[in-house]
């Protein structure tokens, strides 16, 4: 099983660094598995940007009650 912490630190860093660039902060039990659901959808991706769309159906499996998804689009795209 991967964590947040198990990322690639170069991978780990730049979607820190877009979270916080977009202010998309959710709790600290939310985040780290967004983190790893949009590092493993980019990473399928094989260096393709991500769309919008295909960020919001990532984010359909992750059952997150503590905000909107606005800002987590913004810094995934």
């Amino acid at each position: 099983m991967t964590t947040a912490e198990g990322l690639q630190p170069e991978l780990r860093n730049r979607w820190v660094d877009a979270f916080v660039a977009a202010g998309a902060s959710q709790c600290g039990f939310c985040t780290p598995g967004i983190l790893l659901r949009l590092a493993a959808l980019e990473q399928g991706g094989r260096g393709r940007p991500l769309t919008r769309q295909a960020v919001e159906s990532a984010l359909l499996a992750h059952l997150c009650r503590c905000t909107g998804w606005q800002s987590i689009i913004e810094a995934a795209c």
